[in-house]
């Protein structure tokens, strides 16, 4: 009886050990919005989504044979007065950490950008005051 019950609670403590595999878990990416003609202080700097230049990318529902892109530009202030403008382009596929595209200001990185939305839709023409930025802090 007593080898039995040894046998059960080493049985037991085997089964606990093995279960639990230790796994680190990877911080979820939260992403931010700055809606056209918006805009968000970063440290001392104020950094506005002032334009939609083109916006190229194959709209929802249709078959292309070039993914397109879309092209935006980013007004960047400091005190109130416009210190550079910075012009990025995403292809329709920037959802990727190796595909983000990074804002520098002063040699500095300050955010990461992800995506421009919505997409181009065949029905209907997208208004500006529609479009955002998917951003990400650098923390």
């Amino acid at each position: 009886m007593w080898k039995k019950c040894l046998f059960g609670l080493c049985l037991l403590i085997g089964f606990m050990g093995f279960s639990q595999e230790k796994v680190n878990a990877e911080t979820p990416l939260i992403l931010k919005k700055l809606f056209y003609q918006n805009s968000l202080i970063v440290d001392d700097y104020t950094v506005k989504f002032s334009e939609v230049i083109t916006d190229s990318r194959c709209p929802k529902g249709v078959t292309c044979i070039w993914a397109g892109e879309v092209v935006f530009e980013l007004a960047i202030s400091k005190n109130g007065k416009l210190i550079s403008t910075e012009t990025f382009k995403i292809p329709p596929t920037s959802y990727t950490i190796e595909e983000r595209k990074a804002l520098f200001i002063d040699g500095e990185l300050k955010l990461y950008l992800y995506n421009v939305l919505p997409f181009p839709e065949t029905e209907k023409q997208t208004e500006k005051t529609a479009y955002y930025i998917q951003f990400s802090g650098v923390n």
